[in-house]
């Protein structure tokens, strides 16, 4: 099933998908060798963090408790296009 999410977000990156060149993922057993073939196959590289390290993406977790703190929280959003304006900005 993940692999048709991980084709179903490709999709919605459009030409904006040669601008990644990396997927940092965890080792859950939900991401499964095809999951990981969706993006080798865009010439995206996956890396697995390495076992038993929750520390090893602090910056991605940052970020995302950044935006929902400073973006989602205060901020009523009325739709996804919305929702990126407010994030880039």
């Amino acid at each position: 099933m993940t692999h048709h999410l991980s084709r179903h977000f490709l999709w919605q990156l459009g030409d904006r998908v040669e601008e990644f060149t990396h997927l940092i993922r965890d080792r859950d057993a939900k991401f499964t060798a095809a999951f990981d073939s969706v993006f080798a196959g865009e010439g995206i590289t996956v890396v697995k963090v390495p076992p038993r390290s929750p520390n090893c993406t602090p910056h991605a977790g940052r970020f995302i408790r950044s935006a929902r703190e400073e973006c989602t929280n205060r901020i009523l959003l009325f739709d996804r296009g919305h929702a990126e304006k407010i994030l880039h900005d």
